[in-house]
């Protein structure tokens, strides 16, 4: 209930309160009626620009259309529609926040320039995206470093939800593989958009050729040269779209994953461990299962193996007349004729034999030759003789000792060796007169009784033990050095020396003539 008070009414400056008692319209002539609680009546004629029904309640509710007749609704204050809207025309929100063209069936979002059904000034981000995409695929991310734009990121850690990236290396497994490449320059700990698919703009690539594919380098930055080496990973991460200074463009692919064979050192191979991971590393003897058809070497085959040149090339049928090729034969001497090959042929040896100084002329089939070692000059044109004495005493078996060479057997045959104090002795069956002893008596020398005259040689008297034999009518010329004693004034300790007569006569005059002349001295 509406109270109203009028202070002018009722006189005297005084007045009494008045109140809205009810109020009434008429949709026919649209005058609205108002009754006071004197039942004073109040009329106003709204002239069409009125309510059809208001229904007294604090959620009014329209009966009808709303006409606004070309003008506005303003207000400060919120417009809550349940149910459906339906608006006719074009729709503008904030000037470009939304815009509708209903003319071409568009909408824009942060702009009013429109080229598709919908048309996106910004970032969009949606739980999911069903059906087709143009344009780069992208994440937000957070820098855990300072990131330019067009460095290949990895993911190192979290923050929240969002992911921390820093610049990928592909020399360093902890760092890789990379998901992307920078949408654009940023500081440390700054949001940052990574490109996955698609194309990255606006970026310079003067330092690539057009079609250069780009991976990932050693150094945290892209390059058109595959890394080399075991311990750097390959990362294939796009393609050179456009090259410009700064309008170049790259189309990324690949991110995610080291999407290329790894690199592997001269020697190594990759092969499974006990985990059935791959590792790399030397393939060893024992990796080679040994089986009927594939067995290891033996130290024999080894060996075989070791007797094989430098340099050596692989078994062939060689070629006389080839000239390259395996089959060609180098430093081959001059051909052999079909005549010379004939005589070759008749040549039966069992050792090597070195042609070029054979300086002989062998004639088919009159020489066989069955032992390369000779003694002597072996010559000849049709049969091989040895010349007269050319055999000399060092090409001759060697022989023992005491030993000669003949022959005692019966009948011709080889020479023998003959020992010369039985063999021979027995077989010559010597006596004295066949070597000019025939005077000569058959007497013991060694014995004095077998000799009764004549004169012997001093080397031809035996030893006399003069203790035991008795010597008579003996002349000696001359006794052997050292028995006779000469000079009595030193003499031999022991009785093997004999005194001349001189030797006894000076003696005794020496000690004669020393006594007289002490004796002279005494009296005297």
């Amino acid at each position: 209930m509406t109270y109203i008070y009028n202070p002018t009414e009722g006189g005297g400056g005084g007045g009494t309160d008045k109140f809205l008692s009810s109020l009434g319209f008429n949709t026919g002539t649209g005058v609205l009626t108002a009754t006071m609680n004197d039942s004073a009546t109040r009329t106003v004629d709204l002239d069409g620009r009125y309510l059809e029904n208001v229904v007294e309640d604090t959620t009014p509710q329209l009966g009808g259309d709303l006409d606004l007749n070309s003008s506005d609704i303003t207000g400060t204050g919120n417009i809550n529609v349940t149910g459906s809207c339906t608006l006719t025309g074009d729709l503008t929100v904030d000037t470009n926040t939304l815009y509708v063209d209903s003319t071409n069936n568009q909408v824009g979002i942060g702009t009013t320039t429109l080229a598709e059904t919908l048309t996106v000034n910004g970032n969009v981000e949606a739980d999911n995206f069903i059906g087709g995409l143009r344009g780069e695929v992208q994440f937000k991310a957070q820098a855990g470093e300072a990131v330019s734009k067009g460095d290949p990121v990895y993911i190192s850690g979290i923050s929240g939800n969002t992911p921390v990236v820093n610049i990928a290396d592909a020399n360093d497994i902890n760092k890789m593989p990379a998901f992307g490449l920078a949408e654009s320059t940023v500081s440390l700990n700054s949001s940052v958009s990574v490109v996955t698919f698609g194309t990255l703009s606006g970026i310079d690539t003067s330092s690539f050729s057009l079609g250069d594919v780009l991976y990932v380098s050693n150094t945290g930055t892209l390059t058109d040269t595959r890394p080399k080496t075991e311990s750097s990973l390959i990362q294939n991460i796009g393609k050179v779209q456009r090259v410009h200074a700064t309008s170049g463009s790259i189309k990324v692919g690949g991110a995610g994953r080291t999407n290329d064979v790894p690199n592997l050192n001269e020697g190594n191979v990759f092969i499974g461990d006990a985990t059935g991971c791959a590792i790399t590393r030397a393939l060893y003897l024992d990796d080679v299962s040994e089986t009927a058809t594939n067995k290891h070497f033996t130290a024999s085959d080894n060996t075989k193996l070791d007797g094989i040149a430098s340099g050596a090339e692989v078994n062939v049928n060689a070629d006389w007349n080839a000239a390259s090729g395996d089959a060609q034969i180098l430093n081959k001497p001059t051909t052999i004729t079909s005549a010379e090959q004939t005589k070759l042929g008749h040549i039966s040896v069992t050792q090597a034999v070195d042609l070029d100084t054979m300086e002989s002329d062998i004639t088919t089939n009159n020489a066989k030759v069955t032992n390369a070692t000779h003694t002597g000059d072996v010559t000849g044109a049709t049969a091989l003789t040895i010349a007269d004495e050319a055999v000399t005493n060092s090409k001759i078996a060697h022989v023992a000792t005491g030993t000669v060479k003949g022959r005692t057997t019966a009948g011709t045959g080889d020479v023998e060796d003959l020992t010369i104090s039985t063999t021979l002795k027995t077989a010559l069956s010597l006596v004295k007169g066949d070597v000019g002893l025939g005077n000569v008596a058959n007497v013991d020398t060694t014995n004095a009784s077998n000799i009764s005259s004549g004169t012997l040689a001093e080397n031809r008297l035996p030893s006399i033990d003069a203790d035991n034999t008795t010597i008579s009518n003996l002349t000696v010329t001359n006794l052997k050095g050292g028995v006779l004693d000469t000079d009595l004034n030193s003499v031999s300790a022991n009785h093997d020396t004999l005194a001349s007569a001189k030797a006894i006569k000076d003696y005794i005059d020496a000690r004669v003539q020393y006594a007289l002349n002490n004796a002279t001295q005494y009296f005297g």
